[in-house]
Formats: C-alpha cells, structure tokens, sequence
C-alpha cells in the first residue's frame, strides 16, 4: 500500500483509527482519492471508511468528496449492515477500503 496524504490535518480518534481529510492511497486493487470530506483509516490500515457512495458501478465508484477506481478482478459487494460495501477480489479474500 502507498499512501500519499499531508501530514499537518490529521485527525487521531483514539481507538477508532485516524481520519484524513484528503489521502490517495494506491494498492492491489485500485487507486482511492480522497479530495475532501475525509476518510477514517483504521490504525492497523485493514479498513478504510468513507461517505456513502453515490456510484457505485465500477471502475469509478465514487461518493462525495472522493473516487475509487478499481482495478480488473475487484468489485465491490454489500457489507454486513445495509449500506456497507466491501471490496471483493475474484482471486484473493475480500479487503475493504
């Protein structure tokens, strides 16, 4: 995973992780950009939580203030509440963004 983000707006929330109020992190399965709104990234970096999506048809899934583009074998797929998505590898476990 590469992440690119700016340090000095941080925002630490205890146990829940860090939100980042912009970041673009570059992994497996695809690029996400986070331009504005935040993203909160767990502190171990296993998930990565986002405002609800308003397109959800890949490659460019997106929501406000950010945009995810999957790369080939990834797709997305309801989480365990409603309204959740996790990312989905038809090759490797499910990772979520």
């Amino acid at each position: 995973m590469s992440m690119q983000f700016d340090p000095g707006n941080l925002v630490p929330l205890e146990s829940l992780g860090t939100v980042y109020p912009n970041i673009r992190v570059v992994d497996d399965w695809g690029i996400l950009t986070v331009t504005s709104g935040g993203a909160l990234l767990q502190a171990d970096f296993s998930q990565i939580t986002l405002s609800q999506p308003k397109n959800i048809t890949p490659p460019a899934i997106a929501g406000e203030g950010w945009t995810l583009d999957l790369k080939p074998g990834w797709s997305i797929a309801p989480g365990k509440r409603k309204g959740d998505f996790n990312l989905q590898s038809s090759t490797a476990s499910s990772r979520q963004p």
